[in-house]
């Protein structure tokens, strides 16, 4: 099988622009960890864009020079590949647009279906939407009327890590920031005191299993938030009480497939979920270290025989990935 791998930052998606050094360190990570798992699970026909910029995985594939013509080789890709892995930002519909454009060739497209992306890519939409089913999520707030007493955060509403993410402690600090932008394009939230945390999961047609249960490094600094690094396994005494919570968001979404991310503060009184990744996160560059597993493996065997595997004899050994 012939497999198209698509890192967006790594790829060429830049190529006009200066690349983010955090941004490219954390796609370097994703590719470089998914490249590896491939290879070891036995897929040796892989073909990668790679932006000039980029460091060179030290793999045996095809790597293909991301130029000018970007989009026209991208689809030459899609048309002589067997199956797409696509790594990209929701932002500014990025993922979204590059799944549609996979779903018009004939390849397999390895991850979430265009419509799951399409509501996922909106923190607004996604939380509103799981809340009337039911489940446990930290609302969106349409107005402020009044600052809550522990402040609010600010987010772009398809932002992704700790991307222009603020706290503010004072209503007219956030009505400053405010002035002259698209309130549309924000999403504001109280501020809810907890650990950062998040779930890799494996999806597959309604059902999923938990991978890790992870610690977010993410902290405000001066009232900017960062996104730092995870501990990949750092949370796993909480994975079994989270079981239920991924049943219910996988079940709610139709479309969510193979590796799926879910960001959540865990507080006091259960967790609270903040958002949806319908893709890998930096977390799967040290799944395979913490569970003793291949995870790129086990995500195309599930694709492949339609059957989740059990996890529940992994290991889950913490991982620190820093950013």
């Amino acid at each position: 099988m012939r497999i198209f791998v698509y890192e967006f930052i790594t790829g060429g998606g830049f190529r006009d622009k200066t690349i983010p050094a955090s941004l490219l360190a954390e796609g370097q990570l994703m590719l470089t960890a998914l490249l590896s798992d491939l290879i070891e699970a036995g897929y040796k026909d892989i073909v990668c864009m790679l932006d000039k910029r980029a460091k060179v995985p030290a793999f045996p594939i095809e790597f293909i020079s991301a130029g000018a013509d970007h989009q026209q080789m991208r689809q030459q890709c899609l048309a002589s590949a067997d199956a797409a892995w696509i790594i990209a930002p929701e932002t500014g519909n990025i993922l979204y647009d590059l799944a549609v454009e996979a779903s018009q060739f004939p390849c397999i497209l390895i991850g979430c279906t265009p419509e799951s992306i399409e509501l996922c890519g909106s923190k607004k939409k996604t939380l509103n939407y799981l809340s009337d089913q039911g489940i446990n999520c930290v609302p969106a707030l349409d107005k402020i009327g009044t600052m809550p007493v522990a402040g609010c955060v600010l987010k772009p509403d398809d932002g992704v890590g700790g991307e222009d993410c603020y706290l503010f402690q004072e209503l007219e600090q956030l009505q400053s920031y405010m002035q002259g932008r698209d309130e549309a394009g924000y999403l504001i939230q109280e501020y809810i005191q907890g650990i950062p945390a998040s779930l890799s999961l494996l999806c597959h047609d309604g059902e999923c299993v938990i991978l890790s249960c992870n610690r977010q490094l993410f902290e405000f600094e001066k009232g900017r938030g960062r996104l730092n690094g995870v501990i990949v396994s750092g949370l796993n005494s909480y994975r079994e009480n989270m079981e239920v919570l991924a049943r219910q968001i996988v079940s709610a979404i139709k479309g969510l497939q193979g590796y799926v991310g879910v960001d959540f503060i865990l507080t006091d009184e259960g967790p609270r979920v903040l958002e949806i990744n319908p893709r890998l996160t930096t977390a799967y560059a040290g799944l395979h270290r913490s569970i003793k597993a291949n995870p790129a493996a086990m995500i195309l065997d599930c694709l492949a025989t339609g059957v989740v595997p059990d996890t529940a004899a992994l290991s889950c050994q913490a991982i620190p990935l820093r950013l």
